[in-house]
């Protein structure tokens, strides 16, 4: 604490502007990288998701093409 206290002003300037630049670039830097897991986190999900509503989707289609020759047959 006594260092501190001995530094003129311009030291002390200089101090607190490497010091918030230096937490600027962390938090920018843990902000990339969130963005990164995420976007590879949404990637994962929407191809996976995407498969299985393809599949819903063609088990659908299957059983409404079902009904109709059912309703033909009944005829």
């Amino acid at each position: 604490m006594k260092f501190i206290n001995n530094l003129s002003v311009k030291a002390s300037w200089t101090l607190v502007l490497v010091t918030f630049t230096c937490l600027v670039l962390a938090i920018g830097g843990l902000g990339l990288f969130a963005n990164q897991f995420g976007r590879d986190a949404f990637t994962s999900m929407h191809q996976r998701d995407m498969a299985q509503v393809r599949e819903l989707n063609s088990a659908y289609t299957q059983l409404l093409r079902a009904r109709v020759q059912m309703n033909r047959a009944a005829e």
